[in-house]
């Protein structure tokens, strides 16, 4: 497919999607914006605040975009279970990994009660969540480890070597009294290639010199 033919698939598809949340606005205009917003977001700028969105999206001025995102009447619970829905259908497999990622932003206290939450919901809705995983901002916390064992679902988080562990003060200790068979070095780059392919069961964990893996079903 060319790179031409793969946009007005794109565009395609963001008309269809937006036509099944439409219902969930006030007015068309909302509607018409959060297409014209998601549209911006897909360009390669520098910052992505209303000011930088607007010129990509076609306005004069951020305004429509500074109103959709602060006052515009709209659904958020219903628009939520609209995009769950859609992306069950259209981009859901079997295999489906739930990925707990701060896309840039720096990390706050609030993180994991945030993920958990999603998690919850996730899990709760049509998408199909074979595992879930997360760096080691989630993984350092206890109530997120123990809500993922309790839910049943396969997981992979990052721990730092430094967490407590069952055999001692620090987890990478429990990897040093490891015998030999238990252990399988290999490079960070392999290593994170071949996490893609977990199932969920107990495997290898690659050292690197700040954090584990831990994997659990």
């Amino acid at each position: 497919m060319s790179t031409e033919q793969a946009a007005e698939t794109w565009d395609r598809d963001l008309d269809h999607l937006f036509t099944t949340i439409g219902h969930r606005f006030g007015r068309v205009e909302p509607c018409r914006h959060v297409r014209d917003h998601v549209r911006a977001l897909l360009v390669p700028v520098a910052r992505k605040n209303s000011w930088q969105l607007a010129e990509p999206a076609g306005h004069a001025t951020p305004d429509g975009l500074q109103h959709l995102l602060s006052r515009a009447r709209r659904n958020p619970d219903g628009i939520r279970d609209d995009l769950q829905t859609y992306v069950a259908e259209h981009l859901g497999g079997p295999d489906a990994v739930l990925i707990i990622d701060d896309a840039g932003f720096l990390k706050k206290g609030t993180t994991s009660p945030l993920a958990a939450t999603i998690v919850r919901r996730a899990l709760a809705s049509p998408l199909p969540v074979a595992w879930v995983t997360a760096d080691a901002a989630y993984g350092q916390d206890n109530r997120f480890r123990r809500m993922l064992e309790n839910s049943g679902v396969g997981y992979v988080l990052a721990v730092p070597k430094s967490r407590f562990s069952l055999v001692g003060p620090r987890i990478d200790r429990a990897f040093e009294q490891a015998p030999d068979q238990a252990r399988d070095a290999v490079p960070a780059a392999r290593a994170r290639r071949d996490s893609a392919n977990t199932t969920g069961q107990p495997s290898s964990c690659a050292q690197c010199p700040s954090t584990t893996t831990r994997t659990a079903c």
